[in-house]
């Protein structure tokens, strides 16, 4: 995905005309809040409509006392390191913003890991069940 977003942004700025770089264009016209309000509804309830309410009680209290505070540390950490280390001159409050986008990040592809794992386990299972009932 890396290398797809930095063809599309060199395809933006040198090759003028393409379909590509005109819905890059337009895309880069709206506003991230319009994007957020329109997208994470839907998102959150496909999650919140799939979870298995068993499993989140018995991973609620692991979920909580782990997680959430390694991502606030994450934050913390890449809001500390774009405050004094790089050369931008942003100011904290942005520094934070920036943090909390990519511990966000890191916390998605983390979980669609797992996510490829429970996927990968119950295919296996599947097979296995299929196996010892012949």
């Amino acid at each position: 995905m890396f290398l797809v977003g930095l063809l599309i942004g060199y395809s933006v700025q040198r090759v003028k005309g393409n379909a590509v770089t005109e819905s890059t264009t337009l895309w880069l016209g709206i506003e991230g809040e319009v994007i957020l309000l329109v997208f994470l509804p839907g998102l959150v309830y496909l999650d919140s409509y799939n979870i298995d309410v068993h499993m989140f009680h018995q991973a609620f209290w692991q979920v909580f006392i782990f997680a959430f505070p390694m991502v606030l540390a994450g934050m913390a950490l890449t809001a500390l390191v774009a405050y004094y280390i790089f050369p931008y001159g942003w100011s904290f409050d942005l520094s934070m913003t920036f943090g909390s986008i990519l511990s966000g990040e890191y916390t998605e592809q983390f979980f669609s890991i797992l996510l490829l794992f429970d996927i990968l386990d119950s295919e296996h299972d599947f097979f296995r069940d299929q196996t010892y009932s012949d």
